[in-house]
């Protein structure tokens, strides 16, 4: 081969690899442990078509559920999803996403406010609300239990206060009232940074911790992205979510042997789960 041809090649593989440099974090695939091509796909009930935050019940065997608007809680059977329970809570509102403390479910308002359930799926349930003190209008979609302090972590997709990085606010589980300080903020680093595009905010939608490594598993719907951090809210890993897949993801969460389940809204189709079982080998 010609020496011109040759440094013009060499010049080319340069230019590349220099293009690609700052996005060499960057995952396409999924996290360690999950096959990420190949799900298995439920198909959600029209009831379902705004189903906005999900946890694991155990007890049951079950995904239960959170839709916006209705105050109800729904079970969905794993082994068979047209059984279905459903159970209200509270009146309609804005409901974005919901974990469990056993015995409770905690159902997330977008404005910041926590219901706690008493007695789901029975005549006797209720409900108690307990207010953030934010002013201004903010935006709330994410909840997660955090054991090792006794508290909720909330996270808020756009604050007014705080339009960068993505606040956090925390609840405390022996008092049920809210931390009168900020928790933290996620910091916008490497990788969040080379994942997101320009000029865009991390909106974060759904939040759950892997039972097997304790991480934390953030869903950013809007951004299309699964991110990892560890225990302190540090991101350490994030991946790219298939829009083709991923329709509208707003609710994850785990069951014990680390299965990760992923809703999806029904955007102009109909909703769905996705379940990525756990494979143990790879722990």
């Amino acid at each position: 081969m010609p020496l011109r041809n040759s440094l013009v090649i060499i010049a080319f593989i340069f230019f590349i690899a220099c293009k690609s440099g700052g996005k060499q974090n960057i995952q396409t695939d999924g996290p360690v442990g999950y096959n990420w091509q190949e799900p298995e796909k439920t198909v959600l009930s029209e009831e379902l078509d705004e189903i906005s935050g999900i946890y694991f019940d155990d007890a049951r065997n079950a995904i239960n559920a959170v839709n916006d608007e209705q105050g109800v809680l729904f079970s969905i059977s794993i082994a068979d999803s047209k059984q279905q329970l459903r159970s209200r809570f509270h009146k309609g509102g804005d409901y974005e996403d919901i974990c469990f403390v056993d015995p409770y479910p905690y159902a997330l308002k977008s404005n910041g406010d926590v219901l706690k359930i008493s007695h789901p799926f029975t005549d006797s349930i209720s409900s108690k609300e307990s207010k953030i003190n934010l002013k201004g209008k903010n935006d709330f979609e994410a909840i997660l239990h955090d054991p090792g302090k006794s508290r909720l972590l909330i996270f808020c997709k756009n604050c007014i206060a705080f339009p960068v990085s993505p606040a956090v606010f925390s609840y405390n589980l022996i008092t049920d009232q809210f931390d009168s300080v900020l928790a933290f903020n996620i910091a916008l680093e490497s990788p969040v940074k080379e994942l997101l595009n320009k000029n865009d905010n991390l909106q974060i939608s759904g939040a759950a911790i892997h039972p097997k490594t304790g991480d934390w598993y953030l869903i950013a719907s809007v951004n299309h992205l699964l991110l990892i951090a560890d225990q302190n809210g540090k991101i350490k890993a994030g991946y790219r979510l298939n829009k083709k897949l991923f329709k509208q993801p707003e609710g994850i969460c785990f069951a014990p042997n680390g299965d990760l389940y992923i809703s999806n809204e029904a955007r102009n189709g109909t909703p769905n789960m996705l379940k990525f079982s756990f494979m143990n080998q790879q722990e």
